[in-house]
């Protein structure tokens, strides 16, 4: 999803955000697909995903892992604000979390699975049936 939220993701740079009608075409377009993932913290703009989406899983991973998730992915670039405004954001994110995105989930508490880490999503997968 950052591809779809920075037009200069791909290069590293996360300064050229795309408009919100830009990314909301573009989600449309992925989901419109037979089988897809959206991952990432931008649940304003993938909203209108959630009604066709089979299952929604919320990862709620500990702030300090996520820190060093993003210092380790973006150890290569330059731009050590980049990396700096990045671990801002996924901090800042905690706390919409527990004020607006459980409650945007709401109508979609039936497809949704809260996990605490990667592994115990994994471990939930090898246990369901293949074809599910």
């Amino acid at each position: 999803m950052d591809k779809i939220a920075y037009a200069d993701a791909h290069l590293g740079g996360y300064r050229q955000i795309r408009s919100r009608e830009e990314r909301i075409a573009m989600v449309r377009s992925y989901y419109s697909g037979e089988s897809w993932i959206a991952e990432g913290a931008y649940f304003q703009w993938l909203g209108g995903s959630f009604k066709y989406a089979d299952l929604i899983i919320v990862l709620r991973v500990p702030a300090d892992i996520r820190e060093r998730n993003l210092g380790n992915r973006h150890a290569g670039n330059e731009d050590p604000e980049v990396l700096s405004r990045l671990c801002r954001a996924s901090h800042e994110f905690d706390a919409l979390l527990d004020s607006r995105v459980e409650t945007f989930l709401r109508p979609y508490q039936s497809k949704v699975k809260v996990f605490s880490s990667p592994r115990r999503v994994f471990k939930y997968f090898r246990r369901l049936p293949s074809g599910s």
